[in-house]
């Protein structure tokens, strides 16, 4: 595996989070990590591996905070049509759905969600997401695939 680069999740001048990628050079498929700030272990955080052939893309979901509840970071394997639920508590819909486009957006009403924002984690990998704003601020060195 290749290591692809990482993304930092900062909220203001804290961070968060840190997600990791590598890449398979021979098949494509891609490993996934989260970790936390600080020391960590090798295998600390590892979600899997997924094949590319499949359809499916690492996406990376983040959604706003409200009052004490900090903003929520998700990284799920996704392809188009699929539903996502989620406990939002200042969204009224909690069931999403994958677009070919790779974008959220409601079941019900079939429009982007107010307070969800996704992202694939090749757009934003060797970057970084601020959550101090809404939507956030994402930096990233690499070109959007979307």
């Amino acid at each position: 595996m290749i290591y692809e680069g990482i993304v930092n999740i900062f909220n203001g001048d804290i961070l968060i989070e840190v997600v990791e990628m590598w890449k398979c050079k021979k098949c494509g498929a891609t490993r996934v990590s989260i970790r936390g700030p600080g020391i960590t272990g090798t295998n600390e955080g590892v979600l899997g591996a997924i094949d590319p052939s499949d359809g499916r893309r690492w996406m990376l979901i983040i959604s706003k905070g409200m009052g004490s509840l900090p903003p929520q970071l998700y990284v799920i394997p996704a392809m188009p049509g699929e539903t996502v639920m989620l406990n939002i508590p200042n969204e009224t819909e909690r069931e999403l759905i994958i677009n070919a486009e790779y974008n959220l957006i409601t079941k019900q009403s079939m429009s982007k969600p107010r307070y969800v924002v996704s992202y694939l984690l090749e757009d934003v990998i060797r970057g970084s997401i601020d959550l101090s704003s809404w939507p956030p601020s994402v930096l990233s060195l690499k070109n959007q695939s979307r």
